[in-house]
């Protein structure tokens, strides 16, 4: 899908700043939000970064596991969230140069060991690529991979499936700007890694904050933002860790009927996905390579002892990675 569609977020820098769990700094002519926790230490600051279509909020079962150990920040990209919209076009080298610039605003002590889930781990290797000297580590999270777009073409409609997706949330942000939907009409949709004393809040920010159209503009600039990847898939020996999803996609037959799609398909597209994650471990010299047991593409959530494990030997220097 190549076309934007408008949503009206016009009051939505006086809405990010009211009610939000961490602080907004300046970027350069917008906002971004960024929530911190845990005590700060010697060892590297972890940043989390969410897939497209999410914010903080779907890391906050992984943060808050982590403060009990390291501080720990996420943040909402552009227009996510609490933050402000920011320039178009929404391109992984444009969210990366936002994610640095916030990063000084905040004062956060570096170095960062950067974590990114799906898209966000997209960009966490390009961060990582073009700022070593901002560089600990990386932990990918069943993490994007440059190719997908054309390895994935094997599986046309598993691509159909992915467009019918961000139409739909452009569908409900033009709802949603028209005053048609109230937090209670997507409250089935509250992900399964957000507290339930946070669905509520959930529920409003995904609605009103911009966060619908956010995931619109980014996925209309995905071909760029990994042919920016791709120039940098290379992290030399930095620490590296790659958690991949063991379950595939599980859609009822009748739904595969209709989408022309059949399990094989859906199992040839799980070996692509694989290969990709396999050559995201190869990223480094220094890497360790897991796969979250019965997990589908949120690891996090499913499998939550497994990566905060990985964090810790990328943060502990003395312990077996």
């Amino acid at each position: 899908m190549k076309r934007l569609l408008p949503v009206l977020v016009a009051a939505f820098s006086i809405a990010a700043a009211q009610g939000a769990p961490g602080e907004l700094h300046d970027v350069g002519g917008h906002s971004l939000h960024m929530y911190c926790t845990g005590e700060a230490a010697s060892t590297p600051t972890v940043i989390l970064d969410a897939g497209l279509g999410d914010w903080s909020l779907q890391m906050r079962n992984l943060q808050d596991e982590v403060s009990d150990f390291a501080r720990v920040c996420s943040y909402d990209r552009a227009g996510y969230g609490w933050s402000e919209p920011g320039p178009q076009p929404r391109t992984s080298d444009v969210l990366v140069d936002e994610l640095v610039a916030l990063l000084a605003a905040s004062g956060e002590q570096g170095p960062y060991l950067f974590v990114g889930h799906s898209f966000g781990g997209a960009n966490m290797i390009g961060l990582a690529h073009d700022h070593p000297e901002l560089t600990a580590g990386v932990l990918l999270l069943d993490a994007s991979h440059p190719e997908q777009l054309e390895r994935l073409a094997e599986v046309p409609a598993l691509l159909l499936l992915q467009d019918m997706e961000i139409e739909g949330l452009a569908q409900l942000s033009l709802a949603a700007a028209a005053g048609e939907l109230g937090a209670a009409d997507v409250m089935e949709m509250v992900p399964a890694g957000v507290p339930e004393e946070l669905h509520d809040v959930w529920a409003e920010q995904f609605l009103h904050s911009g966060s619908l159209q956010a995931a619109v503009d980014e996925y209309d600039s995905i071909d760029a933002s990994l042919e920016w990847v791709g120039e940098r898939y290379d992290l030399g020996d930095l620490p590296l860790g790659v958690v991949a999803r063991d379950a595939g996609i599980s859609l009822p037959p009748e739904i595969l009927e209709a989408l022309g799609i059949n399990q094989a398909d859906l199992d040839r597209a799980e070996e692509i996905w694989r290969d990709m994650q396999l050559e995201n471990a190869a990223l480094s010299t220094n890497s360790r390579f897991e796969v979250a047991e019965a997990s589908p593409h949120y690891v996090h959530y499913f499998q939550l002892g497994l990566v905060t494990d990985l964090l810790h030997g990328l943060i502990d220097a003395n312990a077996a990675f």
